[in-house]
């Protein structure tokens, strides 16, 4: 990252523009041509950055470099999340437990 990047970035969180340094840093970072807009939480930076949606918002096409949904969800988060056990919130299927009888 080229030094005037480091000081606009800087810049803007010197006078609390957190946001707009946040989406600086991801058209830096990612080398972004036009238009991004403003990110406004974390998992907004974190979903454009694995390729989960594209910059403009939109889901990201599939087959897309880095447009796999990730690792699935552990079956502890799902719960406190409300989902059962996978990524998409659909109920996984019950495994048959063998009988040792």
């Amino acid at each position: 990252m080229a030094d005037s990047h480091v000081a606009e970035i800087l810049d803007l969180v010197k006078n609390m523009h957190y946001q707009i340094a946040c989406t600086r840093l991801y058209e830096v970072t990612h080398k972004v041509e036009g238009e991004v807009p403003i990110i406004t939480q974390p998992n907004a930076y974190a979903d454009m950055s694995m390729g989960r949606t594209a910059p403009n918002g939109a889901p990201a096409a599939a087959g897309a470099a880095g447009g796999d949904a990730g690792p699935p969800m552990s079956p502890a988060r799902a719960q406190s999340q409300g989902t059962a056990g996978s990524a998409g919130g659909s109920p996984a299927p019950a495994v048959p437990v063998a009988s040792s009888a």
